[in-house]
């Protein structure tokens, strides 16, 4: 039996995924992990870091296929150019990261509501397929689901209204 890849795309999207996984778990393992009931700093890193290389695992193992033929793993992986991965799409990576960037410059001003909004109908450019009603419907449902998760369930002290509107 042999190895061989039948989607490139997925086996080297899980081996990327591996490898930031371990890298954060192994940063996370650095800091206090605490207890269940009071988790440290490197709890909830080491956690995503885990579920990140858990992840990228199963990508490479449904990536992969075995069959009868004799022939090594080296060579399958040397013959996965037949199908080539797909042109990065440039504008919606930008849209993306300029949401980011707008969200976490925006925040202290914005407050968290017109800052989710906004960042939300940026991105949601990025997308061909998502009509106007249906993003304006996410954005206003994420800016209550973040308002209610993080300010009112968690207590973040996150500013809610933008500083125009309650003066500061």
């Amino acid at each position: 039996m042999h190895l061989e890849i039948h989607s490139r795309q997925d086996f080297w999207s899980g081996i990327m995924f591996v490898g930031f996984g371990v890298v954060f778990s192994r940063i996370a393992i650095e800091y206090d992990m605490g207890r269940l009931s009071a988790m440290g700093p490197g709890w909830f890193p080491f956690a995503l870091g885990s579920l990140l290389t858990v992840i990228g695992g199963s990508l490479v193992v449904t990536a992969i296929r075995w069959n009868a033929h004799k022939r090594s793993a080296a060579s399958a992986l040397y013959e996965m150019g037949e199908d080539e991965l797909p042109p990065v799409g440039w504008r919606g990576l930008s849209l993306v990261l300029t949401a980011i960037a707008v969200f976490a410059a925006g925040l202290p001003h914005l407050g968290v509501l017109l800052a989710v909004f906004i960042m939300v109908i940026i991105a949601g450019t990025a997308s061909t397929e998502l009509r106007t009603v249906e993003l304006l419907m996410t954005a206003i449902a994420l800016s209550a689901l973040c308002y209610g998760l993080f300010v009112r369930g968690l207590g973040v002290p996150l500013p809610v209204w933008p500083t125009f509107v309650i003066g500061g």
